[in-house]
């Protein structure tokens, strides 16, 4: 059968968490100001993306964007042909930008699904994410453990 990353990760899945890290990062310096970010994903991720970020920046009640989202998801199941690794993309979309939205600590949530995270987006988060999240998230997480064994000449503090 493989490991979670063997089965389901691909350079789409490692792109979306990317940009999900990015937007995150961007929120945290200056709110909504500097979104959405550039989305270059196909159909139906890239309209999907663009719901789901139209929902979070425009403030939608969580009630609201949650019926929006699943509601567009089973039209998209319902009329394209979508793989596994498509489906998850949409359900990546969905939980991550819900829980940037709505949680205090999304921190905790694009962490959890570390198992999802392809060399490329384990790159990302070492060079640029990790350094940039706050320090009561660095250390309820043990990041700064993380952080004190890469090579300073690797970090890129301003990639997002």
């Amino acid at each position: 059968m493989g490991t979670m990353r063997d089965r389901y990760v691909d350079a789409t899945v490692e792109k979306l968490i990317i940009y999900f890290m990015k937007t995150i990062l961007r929120l945290q310096e200056s709110g909504i100001e500097r979104l959405p970010l550039e989305n270059k994903f196909s159909e139906p991720i890239k309209g999907f993306l663009d719901l789901a970020m139209e929902l979070m920046i425009g403030g939608e009640p969580e009630e609201t964007a949650e019926l929006a989202l699943k509601s567009e998801y089973d039209f998209i199941l319902k009329n394209f042909d979508c793989d596994v690794r498509t489906i998850l993309c949409l359900n990546i979309i969905q939980k991550l930008s819900c829980h940037i939205h709505y949680d205090k600590d999304y921190y905790g949530y694009i962490l959890s699904i570390g198992n999802l995270w392809g060399n490329s987006v384990f790159v990302y988060a070492s060079q640029t994410f990790y350094i940039n999240m706050p320090e009561e998230c660095k250390e309820k997480y043990s990041i700064n453990d993380l952080i004190k064994y890469i090579p300073k000449e690797l970090l890129r503090p301003d990639d997002y």
